[in-house]
């Protein structure tokens, strides 16, 4: 639970904070508006997320959202990658779409692990110390190791 909830989180978190960098500095070369509208695009799809969050579970199992989440993010990485560079509206589009998904990971991950053991007291620490860690090391890893490419 505590390496879902990092490796999780700390994605979120290291996108999060690279998004307004990566519209000054990336293929579009934005504007600081233009790239601060980028990442208003990316957290009001988050927000999107994390409200839906709370609806989907009723409807759905957490292994589905979680399972969903993930691909989901995976596809939205691929478009950023392949098509993003060429065409700003799918930049906006993918980064709206991860950050979305992302959202979903987070309830999905503590109603599945809720279903499978007790989360009071211990159980919950673990889950809230694997996402602030993962918040705390993994932009500044990925930020370091993508620096050495």
């Amino acid at each position: 639970a505590f390496f879902y909830f990092s490796f999780s989180c700390g994605l979120e978190g290291f996108f999060q904070s690279q998004t307004f960098t990566f519209g000054i500095c990336g293929p579009h070369k934005m504007v600081p508006g233009k790239a601060a509208s980028l990442t208003t695009v990316y957290f009001a799809c988050f927000l999107a997320g994390r409200f839906s969050g709370v609806v989907l579970p009723t409807k759905l199992k957490p292994r589905t959202l979680i399972v969903t989440s993930l691909l989901c993010c995976i596809l939205s990485a691929i478009l950023l990658v392949f098509m993003a560079e060429t065409n700003q509206d799918l930049f906006f589009l993918g980064t709206g779409a991860v950050g979305f998904f992302v959202s979903l990971q987070f309830a999905s991950g503590y109603s599945w692990l809720a279903e499978h053991v007790d989360l009071t007291g211990r159980g919950s620490s673990v889950v809230v110390l694997g996402a602030n860690f993962g918040w705390l090391v993994f932009p500044l890893w990925l930020g370091w190791s993508s620096s050495l490419l």
